[in-house]
């Protein structure tokens, strides 16, 4: 409550969050927006999978806090956008708990896992989240926008962020105008009980099935191919990779997955992002279009197998 009425002033060292190197920018722009800079933000590193580090994690906390830093939040990810990452939630949490942080899980691309029997312990521990980010517009299929953020104790919003608005009248349900940043708003929720009610559990979890599927393929021709390479094994739908062809100056392989990515779209109107990620460009592939098939997938290999041998 101090930090409600009287903003930052009276604290007696910088407040900070711990998030992984490859988290969402999404966390800097709050960071602004929450009027602690981005330099709040201190970064952790992740490990080749792309995951956060929990040795270095712990020592980040402890370097803060000797350093007369405030420490209140860790932000775990659950689908990183290049790499599609899943953090080790259940061993952060126990981290956030030794500490006495919150502990934020940014599942706006991996939370549709929950609605998978098979593949929901991906998100194993995210259940002790004090708050977690979910976006249906990405792995649920509906139409942007439809972003929601979900709280354990919804209390907290009330004691903590609610300003009442005058000229509404009491009710006995949260008034979103009055406990988040955004005032009026569309019916967004509509869209997504409308997306529940046609499509239905059994459809999202057949749906992720099938996106999880064609993965494991793509994968498997990367794999097959010399001259390519991933970045990691995701854990979502989600593929990032890049040509690496030896007969290619190392300085150039930048360039040559720029032509890569051009050629596909210009050759077979498929389109990969071409992401900057440890310091290099690489191509990042989302598998969820329901209409791609294994078929299409190999055919796309095929392409890059001719612009390879064009050299």
């Amino acid at each position: 409550m101090k930090v409600k009425e009287s903003g930052l002033f009276g604290l007696t060292g910088q407040p900070v969050i711990f998030a992984s190197d490859v988290s969402h920018t999404s966390l800097h722009k709050a960071a602004m927006l929450l009027g602690l800079g981005t330099s709040s933000i201190i970064p952790v590193k992740s490990s080749s999978d792309s995951k956060m580090d929990l040795d270095d994690l712990k020592k980040k906390i402890s370097q803060a806090k000797n350093e007369g830093k405030i420490p209140f939040a860790i932000a775990a990810t659950a689908g990183t956008t290049v790499t599609g990452s899943i953090d080790p939630i259940r061993s952060i949490a126990d981290t956030a708990k030794e500490n006495g942080l919150w502990l934020h899980v940014d599942a706006a691309y991996g939370g549709a896992l929950i609605f998978s029997e098979a593949y929901r312990d991906k998100l194993n521990g995210i259940e002790m989240a004090d708050s977690i980010t979910f976006n249906p517009q990405k792995w649920m299929y509906v139409a942007k926008t439809c972003a929601m953020v979900l709280f354990k104790n919804r209390g907290v919003l009330e004691t903590d962020f609610r300003i009442s608005a005058p000229y509404m009248n009491e009710t006995d349900f949260a008034n979103l105008g009055e406990i988040s940043v955004q005032g009026t708003r569309h019916a967004d929720i509509l869209k997504l009980y409308l997306s529940l009610q046609h499509i239905g559990l059994k459809g999202y979890r057949e749906l992720l099935h099938e996106s999880l599927a064609l993965k494991d393929e793509f994968i498997k021709q990367v794999k097959q191919r010399h001259y390519l390479e991933l970045s990691g094994e995701p854990d979502t739908n989600v593929v990032c990779f890049r040509g690496v062809p030896h007969d290619v100056d190392e300085a150039q392989w930048d360039h040559w997955n720029l032509e890569l990515q051009q050629f596909l779209l210009n050759e077979e109107n498929i389109f990969f992002s071409l992401p900057a990620f440890r310091g290099s460009r690489w191509l990042r592939a989302v598998l969820l279009n329901p209409f791609i098939s294994n078929t299409l997938i190999q055919r796309v290999f095929e392409k890059i197998d001719e612009f390879y041998e064009q050299g």
